[in-house]
């Protein structure tokens, strides 16, 4: 992701990817729910904040999905504002992933029902 062009395209699709990797654990359905609900859970710390970037990580979801799916692609001067937002979340949810969760990591999707369901850390 960080290692393309700056502001090329692809970097909004590799983001995403590492979105996938880190948060969309427990199959392909609901791929986008999975991703932007765990990833609010892991970075922000209150309800009002994870809604709110909850619903920014599944616009920013849709964006890179109209892309792969041949829809209109963004204006560089849009590719340039998704890609640094995309990298900002990105660095937020690595930090906080590490810093609060680390049984997360390779978890599976075990780790995150429970942070989910039971609130345990």
């Amino acid at each position: 992701m960080f290692s393309r062009q700056r502001y090329d395209i692809d970097g909004i699709i590799d983001g995403v990817i590492v979105w996938e990797n880190l948060f969309g654990i427990g199959g392909t359905s609901e791929l986008r729910y999975r991703v932007s609900m765990n990833m609010a859970r892991v970075i922000a710390d209150t309800t009002d904040d994870r809604l709110r970037l909850q619903k920014e990580i599944a616009t920013l979801y849709d964006k890179r999905s109209r892309i792969i799916h041949g829809g209109k692609p963004p204006n560089s001067s849009e590719i340039r504002v998704l890609i640094d937002r995309i990298g900002e979340i990105t660095i937020a949810a690595i930090r906080s992933l590490l810093t609060n969760y680390p049984y997360l990591v390779n978890s599976g999707d075990e780790g995150f029902k429970r942070l989910f369901l039971e609130g345990s850390e």
